[in-house]
């Protein structure tokens, strides 16, 4: 018998899968727990990776293998990242609704702290003065941070809400800070990360840095995105945690600036 007569050896793919399956059951598990609540969508690229690859495997080898029960198998593993990933997301967003409550609370009608001690990034100190004056009808003030996706998200609709309704005196104001940077070197380059972020996106808002971090505590900025809404007597109105209640926020603030102003 030569070599090319002898009969294919079936790969292993079962044992192949089966620890896929396991990979994707750990890892939907862990963001059950919210184990990767800084990177929520790490079990959505985990599972569809383990997915491509036993597929792909499965494909290499459909002529000694029967496919269909293993697929199901890989099927069933991707969707529990998913479902973690979902269930993580539900617990996220009411851990921020609370967060909101709480702080809204505390803040609801008191005088807004002054915006001081901020370095522009994206304009000069004049025009980031104005916005941060409280003197129109509505003020947004977000905080942000370079490694914040959701802050991203944020930014961008901010900026839309802006050019819509800046004419109207809607001002924006984001901040992010030098946080634990220490060191001339260290500081330079989270501003120049900052800086950059902010002008390849042409915001037309200011952007700023600060090492203030009694701008923070006054804000009650434990995490971020955490957003302020601000009216003409410089009254926090509005607060938010997270996109959702950013996105919720942005739309009080313009039933402000469509209502009639007061003589």
């Amino acid at each position: 018998m030569t070599q090319s007569d002898k009969p294919v050896k079936p790969r292993a793919l079962g044992r192949s899968s089966v620890r896929l399956f396991v990979a994707m059951a750990v890892v939907g598990g862990l963001a059950a727990f919210g184990t990767f609540n800084s990177i929520m969508n790490f079990p959505l690229v985990f599972g569809g990776i383990c997915l491509a690859l036993g597929w792909f495997d499965l494909w290499r080898n459909r002529a000694t293998v029967r496919a269909a029960p293993w697929a199901l198998l890989l099927l069933v593993g991707a969707a529990l990242p998913v479902a973690g990933w979902l269930h993580q997301q539900n617990i996220v967003r009411e851990s921020q609704a609370r967060a909101q409550a709480q702080a809204f609370e505390l803040l609801r009608g008191t005088e807004a702290p002054a915006l001081v001690g901020l370095e522009p990034l994206n304009t000069d100190s004049q025009t980031l003065a104005a916005a941060t004056s409280y003197a129109g009808p509505a003020t947004i003030v977000a905080f942000w941070a370079t490694w914040c996706s959701p802050c991203y998200v944020e930014l961008e609709e901010l900026d839309e809400l802006h050019r819509k309704h800046r004419e109207r005196g809607l001002s924006v104001v984001a901040i992010t800070r030098y946080g634990d940077s220490s060191g001339p070197e260290k500081r330079r380059q989270v501003r120049e990360s900052s800086a950059k972020f902010a002008r390849k996106r042409a915001f037309t808002f200011p952007v700023a840095i600060t090492a203030e971090d009694d701008l923070y505590q006054a804000f009650r900025v434990f995490g971020i995105p955490r957003t302020a809404l601000v009216d003409g007597d410089g009254t926090i109105v509005g607060y938010a945690v997270g996109l959702d209640g950013a996105r919720e926020l942005m739309r009080k603030a313009e039933q402000m600036l469509r209502a009639p102003q007061s003589s």
